[in-house]
C-alpha cells in the first residue's frame, strides 16, 4: 500500500482496508493511534547510539588523535569531556561523598578509561599510575606538544624562518 492509501481524514491513519485509526475493527484487528509527541526526552538525558571505536594512539599524529578523542569523549557525554577540561577534587578517603562528588568520580573514571584504552603500550607508559583524566590528558599534551611557552617559541621560530624564505632570482616556484 502507498502513503496515500494509508491516510485518513483529519489526521486519522487508515489501514490497508481503509478502516480508520479510531479503533475501528478491521479483519486484521483494531488500529489505535499513537501520539509520538508525548515521547519527549528531557534535555539532561541523551539518546544512546553506538559510538564506534575510539581513536587509537601510537604516539604519531597527536593533533589528529587529540581532536578525534575530544569529539569521542563529548559523544559519550558532554560532562565526560568537562571532567577532562576541569579536573576533579578528590576527597579524602574517609569522607562521606555527596551524590555530586560520586557523579564526578564516575565521570572521571569513564574519561580516564576511555583515554587509557586508546593508548599503545609506549604511550600508556607515559601516564601509567595516573588516575585523573585531566592529568592524563595534560601529560600526553605536554609530551607531544610541549609546554605553552615551548609551543609559543616554536611558532615564533617558524614565523621567523618563513619570513626569511625567499626565492632566488634564478629559481622557479617548482624548485
Amino acid at each position: 500500500s502507498t502513503v496515500s492509501d494509508l491516510g485518513g481524514k483529519d489526521g486519522e491513519i487508515g489501514n490497508e482496508d481503509g478502516a480508520s485509526s479510531k479503533g475501528t475493527p478491521s479483519p486484521k484487528g483494531a488500529t489505535i493511534p499513537f501520539d509520538y509527541n508525548k515521547l519527549t526526552i528531557p534535555s539532561h538525558n541523551f539518546v544512546s547510539v553506538p559510538s564506534g571505536r575510539a581513536p587509537q594512539f601510537d604516539g604519531t599524529h597527536y593533533a589528529a588523535w587529540k581532536h578525534k578523542m575530544k569529539l569521542h569523549l563529548i559523544f559519550l557525554h558532554p560532562s565526560i569531556w568537562k571532567v577532562v577540561c576541569t579536573g576533579i577534587d578528590v576527597p579524602h578517603e574517609n569522607m562521606e561523598l555527596t551524590s555530586e562528588q560520586e557523579q564526578l568520580i564516575h565521570r572521571n573514571a569513564q574519561a580516564s578509561n576511555a583515554i587509557l584504552s586508546t593508548l599503545s603500550p609506549e604511550e600508556f607508559n607515559k601516564v601509567d599510575g595516573l588516575e585523573e583524566a585531566k592529568e592524563i590528558w595534560d601529560t600526553l599534551q605536554l609530551a607531544h606538544e610541549g609546554s605553552p611557552a615551548v609551543r609559543e617559541a616554536m611558532i615564533e621560530l617558524l614565523e621567523e624562518r618563513l619570513g626569511r624564505f625567499v626565492m632566488d632570482d634564478k629559481e622557479t616556484p617548482q624548485d
